[in-house]
């Protein structure tokens, strides 16, 4: 009966706003997309939240979050860092990083990307594992 539960509570997050969030659901990202030039945090977090490895074999899923992941990195640095710092307890942070590991539609500059990570101040543990992960995926480019 625990493993139930818990397995109920891993796949779904509520957000702020009472809305249900999924693994792997797509509505966070239509979300993200639409505001893509100025996102909400909460926006971020909930796109953040639909991250799980089970992801992986949702084709769609995969390709759309892995671009939105990466633009939203690029364009949003510090709301995005910022959101995984603090949200890291809560989110499927394994899943997140794995993403960041490959870049699938290749339209950031990931030696650009890197430095931008460098010049913001968080704990090192997760700056070291995201700059890991962005310089193995440059490294694939």
């Amino acid at each position: 009966m625990k493993t139930i539960l818990f397995f109920s509570l891993s796949i779904l997050t509520t957000s702020a706003m009472g809305q249900v969030i999924r693994k792997c659901d797509t509505t966070p990202l239509r979300i993200i997309s639409d505001h893509m030039a100025n996102p909400f945090e909460n926006e971020v977090r909930d796109f953040l939240y639909t991250f799980a490895q089970e992801c992986s074999s949702n084709v769609e899923y995969s390709e759309w979050s892995n671009e939105l992941l990466f633009q939203l990195l690029d364009r949003h640095t510090e709301l995005m860092i910022r959101t995984l710092e603090r949200e890291e307890t809560r989110l499927e942070i394994d899943a997140i990083i794995t993403d960041l590991e490959y870049q699938i539609a290749g339209r950031v500059d990931l030696k650009q990307l890197v430095p931008k990570i460098q010049k913001i101040d968080f704990r090192r543990s997760l700056k070291e594992r995201i700059q890991a992960a962005l310089e193995k995926a440059a490294a694939a480019d």
